[in-house]
């Protein structure tokens, strides 16, 4: 299965993640922490600091810090989980690849 591990990605890492019924872009201030900064769909209308859980199937079998293609993701936010439908895609933008080495 397709994914990503958020403690594996450089600092200030863009995830952009495309479920089923919203985008969002996730942006990893630093690794290896699971501590993310979100905007996209109706929970994070804003940029907001939540905790990235990883992929879970609704229930069941929680892949922590990954997200991958299929399941849904889990962020820990405002005192409680969000978990979004399922993912449709993710796309990595590296701010070296942006702006070159920095």
């Amino acid at each position: 299965m397709t994914g990503v591990t958020v403690a594996e990605l450089e600092p200030l890492t863009m995830l952009c993640i495309q479920t089923k019924s919203t985008f969002c872009e996730v942006t990893v201030p630093r690794s290896p922490l699971a501590r993310v900064l979100v905007r996209g769909g109706r929970f994070f209308t804003e940029l907001a600091e939540a905790r990235f859980g990883g992929s879970s199937f609704v229930g069941s079998c929680v892949k922590l810090t990954w997200s991958g293609v299929w399941p849904h993701l889990e962020l820990h936010a405002l005192d409680e989980w969000i978990v979004t439908s399922r993912v449709q895609s993710i796309s990595i933008l590296s701010i070296t690849a942006a702006y070159g080495h920095v």
